[in-house]
């Protein structure tokens, strides 16, 4: 809470973990001004990690699929929650200098690629990586930058694929994609 003594336990440990909820209670100023460099990822679904250094360095690029704007996803991993909710955990990677800002886009579809808003399952999509609150004008090159989202999976559906993105909204409204990952549903 507020009166945990934060700038004694980051230079202790280098990094501290907080719900996401509470990321938002300091600006992502007022972290970086406690850290010296603040890096943050998703540590699982609802919580985050803030860390001096950047992580996830040593994550494997087995999907390394480049999405066109200074940002590849290295890894992804998708599991199970139940029946009913699939967990996804993006790993992406600034492979460049990224000055524009991205959101995020996850999909679950009946159908790939979707042809219509009918086919979309249900959407995880964030206006920045980490729950909203680590924007990737933000990530240093290299960085490697993990992302929880979950998806209910509605009753009597038949998911075929998890489909992955960035976007912008253009001036006009309209929202511009980067390329598409789809990866099919796990067994």
């Amino acid at each position: 809470d507020h009166r945990a003594p934060l700038r004694r336990l980051t230079e202790e440990e280098g990094m501290l973990l907080t719900l996401t909820s509470h990321l938002g209670y300091w600006p992502l100023d007022w972290w970086i001004d406690l850290f010296g460099e603040a890096h943050c990822s998703s540590a699982v679904p609802g919580v985050a990690v803030v860390s001096r250094e950047a992580l996830y360095v040593d994550v494997p690029a087995k999907v390394d699929f480049n999405l066109g704007n200074g940002i590849r996803v290295r890894d992804v991993h998708l599991s199970w929650d139940g029946n009913d909710r699939l967990h996804v955990t993006i790993y992406w990677e600034a492979v460049g200098s990224v000055s524009d800002d991205y959101s995020v886009a996850v999909h679950l579809v009946s159908v790939d690629p979707p042809q219509g808003r009918e086919h979309i399952l249900d959407q995880a999509d964030s206006t920045h990586p980490v729950e909203n609150w680590y924007p990737t004008s933000r990530w240093s090159e290299g960085e490697v930058v993990r992302d929880d989202h979950v998806l209910d999976v509605p009753s009597g559906s038949s998911p075929v694929a998890v489909r992955i993105a960035m976007y912008q909204v253009d001036a006009s409204g309209a929202f511009v994609n980067t390329e598409w990952l789809s990866l099919a549903i796990p067994e």
